[in-house]
């Protein structure tokens, strides 16, 4: 178990941008890690949860080999 889990969030998004800034903010035990779907990892990471990369219209929460959509 990783101790974390990541948030792969829109990083072209004022909404997501300050999602992420809110959630930072109040996790000082820094249980939540951070990629953009545009990234290469978000983009790796999407393909694991059986997702299309290249059509990214919501987040992600991936928690060990668990993946949830929002």
């Amino acid at each position: 178990m990783q101790g974390y889990s990541t948030i792969l969030f829109d990083g072209e998004c004022n909404l997501c941008d300050g999602l992420v800034t809110f959630i930072i903010d109040r996790d000082p035990d820094k249980k939540f890690k951070f990629a953009s779907i545009q990234s290469d990892t978000g983009k790796k990471l999407i393909q694991k949860c059986g997702g299309d990369p290249d059509n990214v219209t919501t987040m992600y929460v991936i928690d060990g080999e668990k993946c949830y959509r929002a």
